[in-house]
């Protein structure tokens, strides 16, 4: 999800929308897909951990799902990088920069670390 995916409400009520790749999936997986974006364009490191805590107003994530998420994190993010590298003859290659690539991979060695 990219800063451009949000609306803000006359109420001040943020919501979300990202149709790009919807369909069957984990749940886990979309909130690591979420988790990754707010890492890759610089939120504040409370971001992530407000965010969680917002989700899990409506819905807990058991243990379990808790310690998957860093493996999910980067799955989501070999996807991002796999993505347009895939497909650079059709959409070029503007959107495969330099900066994107290695934000990419210091994000997969930072989760990489944590996971157990």
């Amino acid at each position: 999800m990219i800063p451009s995916n949000t609306l803000l409400q006359p109420d001040g009520t943020i919501v979300l929308l990202d149709f790009d790749f919807c369909g069957w999936g984990w749940r886990i997986y979309d909130l690591a897909g979420y988790l990754l974006e707010i890492e890759y364009w610089g939120a504040a490191p409370t971001t992530a951990e407000a965010f969680l805590q917002g989700y899990e107003e409506k819905r807990v994530l058991d243990p379990l799902e808790r310690d998957v998420l860093p493996t999910f994190e980067v799955m989501r993010a070999i996807f991002s990088l796999r993505t347009p590298a895939l497909h650079v003859n059709e959409w070029g290659s503007a959107y495969l920069t330099e900066r994107m690539v290695t934000i990419h991979l210091e994000i997969i060695q930072r989760n990489l670390l944590k996971m157990h």
